[in-house]
Parts: structure tokens; sequence; C-alpha cells
């Protein structure tokens, strides 16, 4: 029970994890966006 239990755990982090590394490649993409189109 306990090693299913942590295994779900580890899996939930990294699902967060891979949640934040989206979100954060988002940003970077809209704050690249933004500076392409101030220089033009």
């Amino acid at each position: 029970m306990f090693v299913i239990v942590r295994n779900r755990a580890q899996t939930r982090l990294e699902l967060n994890y891979e949640k934040r590394q989206h979100l954060l490649g988002n940003i970077d993409i809209v704050l690249v966006f933004k500076k392409s189109f101030e220089f033009r």
C-alpha cells in the first residue's frame, strides 16, 4: 500500500512540474512575441 501511495505522490509531483514547465514555456513565447511585436 505504502509504495502505491508514494508512487502516486511522485507522479503527482512530476505532473505539477510538467505543468509548471509548460506554463513557463508559454510565458517565454508570449515575452518573445511581445518583443518582436515592439520592434515592428
